[in-house]
C-alpha cells in the first residue's frame, strides 16, 4: 500500500488549505473585536459627552436665547447631522457588511469542509471494497485449495 505521488500533492493542498481557513478565521475574529471595540467606545464617548453638556453650557439671558433661536430659524442648516450619529450609522452599516461577510465565508467554508468530507468518506468506502474484494479472493483460494485437498484424498482412497 504505497501512496501515490498526487497524494502527496493532495495532502500538502489540504495543509494548505487548512492554514487558509485558520488565517481567515484569525482574521475575521480580530476585525469583528475591532469592530465592537470601536463601537463600543464611540457609544461611551458619545453617552459622556450627552452627560457633561449641560453642565457645560453657560447659561444666557433670555434675550440673547431668544436671537438665536430667530437666527436659527432664518438659518439653513448647513449640518445635516451630528458627528456622533453619522458614525453610528456608519458602524451599523459596516457591521451589516461584516455579518453579510461572515454569512458568506461560513457558507463557503461549510462547502469546502463539507467537499473535503465527502472525499474522504468515498476514499474510506473505496478501500473498504478493495479490502473486501481482498479477503473475498484469499477465502476463495482457501476454499479451492481445501477442495484440491479433498480430491487428492478421495482419489487416494479410491484406488
Amino acid at each position: 500500500w504505497s501512496k501515490k505521488p498526487s497524494d502527496h500533492a493532495e495532502d500538502s493542498c489540504k495543509s494548505g488549505c487548512f492554514w487558509s481557513e485558520r488565517t481567515c478565521m484569525w482574521l475575521l475574529t480580530v476585525t469583528m473585536a475591532m469592530i465592537l471595540r470601536a463601537s463600543f467606545l464611540r457609544s461611551q464617548a458619545w453617552s459622556k459627552q450627552q452627560l457633561s453638556l449641560p453642565w457645560r453650557l453657560n447659561p444666557q439671558p433670555q434675550q440673547l436665547q431668544d436671537q438665536q433661536q430667530q437666527l436659527m430659524q432664518h438659518k439653513l442648516p448647513l449640518q445635516a447631522q451630528s458627528p456622533a450619529k453619522s458614525a453610528t450609522k456608519w458602524l451599523k452599516k459596516l457591521l451589516f457588511v461584516f455579518v453579510m461577510l461572515m454569512l458568506l465565508v461560513s457558507i463557503w467554508l461549510f462547502h469546502h469542509i463539507y467537499r473535503d468530507t465527502v472525499l474522504r468518506r468515498k476514499e474510506t468506502l473505496a478501500n473498504m471494497c478493495d479490502e473486501r474484494a481482498r479477503m473475498l479472493q484469499d477465502q476463495f483460494n482457501v476454499s479451492l485449495n481445501h477442495v484440491h485437498a479433498l480430491a487428492i484424498l478421495v482419489s487416494t482412497f479410491h484406488h
